[in-house]
Parts: C-alpha cells; sequence; structure tokens
C-alpha cells in the first residue's frame, strides 16, 4: 500500500512538472528553439519531438494510428534508450544500461513490470497502480499526429517515472532486492523529461503550428545533441538510433532465457505464491511444488486443498509451467520445488520464486528422467538450492 500512495504521488508531480516546461519552452524558443517534425522520409521514424531546454527528444515510429517503437533521449548528457509498444499502443518494453524492463497486463489503471538487471536477476512488481488523471490516456482518441504523439509522452512518461521510482526509492530498492547500481542506471528515465512534457502537454496548444517542420539544420541545440559536425542533423541521428538499437538488440540476447522467464512470470498467476518454470529446449520438463500438508501439485495432480493450482501447464517445450496460491490463501510451513525431466533431450532451465515477498532464481541443467530439487521455503526463508532432504516423498516414487 506504501509503494502505491509513493507511485501515484510522483506521477502527479510529473504531470505538474510537465506542465511548468511549457511557458520556458515558448519564451526561448528564439534562444534555442523546441520542435515537433515529420522525419519520415530520412529515418525509420515519423515524427521527433525535441526540447531545446534540456535537449532531451523522443522519436516515434508509428503503425496504423499507434505507436510501435521510440527513441528517448531523457536529457543532457543522457543516452537514448529505445521502447517498444505493445498491440494496444502500451509501453511493452524498455532497455536502459544494460538493464531490461517488461510492461504487462494493462488491466483496471494497472500493470505489472519485470525488471532484468545486467547479470540477469529478476525481479516483478504487480499491481502499480495508474493514477486516474493518467487513465485517460490508455485509449486513443484518434490517429491524428497530435494525438499519437499525447499518447506516446503519456505511455512513455507513465511507465519510466514509475520504473525510476520503484528502482530509484531506497527504501522500495531494499524491499525489492534491487540493489544501488540498479538503482542509479534506472533513476536515469526520470519523471519530469521536457520533451515528454512537450508531447503531452503542448500538442494540442494553438501555437503548435510555431514548432511543426522548422529547418532541423538551423536548430543547433538538437545538432549538438546529435554530435553533428556535418551540418545534416537526421543523418547523424540515423546513426545515433541505429547504435542505440544495436547496444539495446546485444542486452536483449545476451539476456533472452531471463526475457523468456521474465514473459512466463508475466504470463501466469501470481498471490502469495508463484513459482514459474522455463526451458532452452522442446523437452517436456514438468514443475512439482509440495505445500506443508505434503500434498503435490503436478500435472496430474493441479490444484491442491490448500488453494495452490498449476495453472500453466506446457506440453511443448520451453515453458512456462505455473504453479501459485492466491494472496491471503497460503498456509504456513514448508513448500518444497522440484523439476523432473519426462521426455525429450536435455535441457537447461530456470526456476522463479516469489514466496511471501521474497524472490530467487534458480540455473541448472537437467536431462532425460532425472529430477531436481530445487529449493524449500516458508513464510520466513525462501532458501538457495541444495540436496534433496530424505524426508520428502516424490509423488511418482510413492506409486
Amino acid at each position: 500500500m506504501k509503494t502505491k500512495a509513493i507511485l501515484t504521488l510522483v506521477l502527479f508531480m510529473m504531470g505538474i512538472t510537465s506542465c511548468n516546461f511549457i511557458d520556458d519552452i515558448f519564451n526561448k524558443k528564439e534562444e534555442n528553439p523546441s520542435f515537433v517534425a515529420d522525419i519520415s522520409s530520412e529515418t525509420d521514424y515519423d515524427f521527433l519531438v525535441y526540447s531545446g531546454i534540456d535537449d532531451s527528444y523522443i522519436a516515434v515510429r508509428q503503425n496504423n494510428g499507434k505507436p510501435v517503437e521510440a527513441l528517448v533521449k531523457p536529457n543532457k548528457g543522457g543516452d537514448p534508450y529505445p521502447v517498444w509498444f505493445n498491440s494496444d499502443g502500451l509501453v511493452e518494453k524498455i532497455v536502459i544500461n544494460s538493464h531490461i524492463l517488461l510492461f504487462s497486463n494493462y488491466n483496471a489503471g494497472k500493470f505489472d513490470l519485470a525488471v532484468i538487471s545486467p547479470v540477469g536477476e529478476l525481479t516483478t512488481v504487480r499491481e502499480i497502480l495508474i493514477p486516474e488523471k493518467d487513465s485517460q490516456y490508455l485509449q486513443l482518441k484518434s490517429a491524428s499526429t497530435g494525438d499519437i504523439l499525447i499518447w506516446t509522452g503519456h505511455a512513455i512518461g507513465i511507465a519510466t517515472c514509475v520504473s525510476s521510482l520503484i528502482t530509484g526509492v531506497a527504501a522500495t530498492a531494499t524491499t525489492l532486492g534491487i540493489g544501488t547500481p540498479a538503482a542509479a542506471a534506472l533513476i536515469a528515465l526520470g519523471c519530469g523529461s521536457t520533451a515528454i512534457g512537450l508531447a503531452t502537454e503542448i500538442i494540442g496548444n494553438e501555437k503548435i503550428a510555431d514548432f511543426l517542420n522548422l529547418p532541423l539544420k538551423t536548430v543547433k541545440g538538437f545538432t549538438t545533441t546529435v554530435n553533428c559536425v556535418l551540418g545534416k542533423p537526421l543523418s547523424c541521428f540515423a546513426s545515433v538510433s541505429g547504435l542505440s538499437l544495436s547496444v539495446a538488440g546485444g542486452v536483449l540476447r545476451e539476456h533472452e532465457k531471463e526475457v523468456q522467464l521474465a514473459e512466463g512470470v508475466l504470463e501466469g498467476g501470481y498471490g502469495d505464491i508463484q513459482v514459474t518454470l522455463t526451458w532452452d529446449s522442446s523437452a517436456d520438463i514438468d514443475l512439482y511444488v509440495q505445500d506443508p500438508a505434503k500434498e503435490w501439485i503436478w500435472y496430474e495432480h493441479n490444484t491442491s486443498v490448500s488453494g495452490g493450482w498449476l495453472d500453466v501447464d506446457d506440453v511443448n517445450g520451453y515453458g512456462p509451467e505455473n504453479i501459485r496460491w492466491g494472496k491471503g490463501v497460503a498456509t504456513s510451513g514448508t513448500y518444497n520445488v522440484h523439476v523432473k525431466h519426462y521426455e525429450g533431450g536435455s535441457a537447461n532451465y530456470i526456476v522463479y520464486v516469489n514466496a511471501f515477498g521474497r524472490q530467487k532464481q534458480y540455473k541448472g541443467s537437467i536431462n532425460p528422467g532425472q529430477e531436481i530439487y530445487i529449493t524449500d521455503f516458508s513464510k520466513t526463508y525462501l532458501k538457495n538450492a541444495f540436496l534433496p532432504k530424505s524426508d520428502v516423498v516424490l509423488p511418482w516414487a510413492a506409486k
């Protein structure tokens, strides 16, 4: 509850900050102009929103009236980072400073977030509240340039502000187990980029005509921002954007398995306990969790008296498999987690456990016919992997 209150407050402050930028932007147009421009003929993006106040910009590529990709430079000295959108035009993925942020399950003014650190550690946060004042922007009004940019600015502003808050506030970071390096890296996302403020606030302003189609070669600030020395800023911008996408692509390839796991975690149900399994082959691998009453949940027994449920069962390979207990349902006592190789070749697996607020991943390899103890946990602890305990009787062994 405390986290949600902080999120709401900071997002509200973001809106005020964005509004306060506008007068300064208009007043300083002659000194270092801000602008909105159609750049579709010279780059892979359609529109560019640039602020001369802090050298921030957003480049937007759209399809059928909705954003599909954006490149965001937050402020002076900040590196551009790519943003991808889902089919509804909402932020789906951001790669910044070797961190990967995945956004999912937008519903009833809330969304879920998964953060993958540079070393591959996964942290998830569920049901992040979108303030009521921003909820109106979860429905695109029209396919006009103005509405697309308003939508894009708000979508990025909401996602990045929430993300920077969650990873940048010390108390919250400690609760989530996100260390200082991650917080320092992700706080760069920011809540008040002037370009985001431009995109969200001035498109409907009667002065917007003053910002459209300024000759880019005359815009000193933008030319400097993209490190252009040839007098062709859009060519330089294309190089900068290409490099940013290349770096982001490398990060995504390096953490392909962790992204697969994060997507599986976001797909599955959650609550007091969520255990998710993914792997890297077409083999059939099964997830097993035993509750404190010694009742196992697995594919032949997918619910338990204690409220556990195998809600995602993969039979085609790669996963995910997901077992969960809802909020306020899980009982006290010890839970055991195992995986078993059922069919196919060897595979590398990752098991994610979120138990009573503690999160951890377990990685390993499994061979045909092998069964592996992963961990055990209760309301007070979540252990690292170690050798199976002798008093655990696996369900297939009891037959």
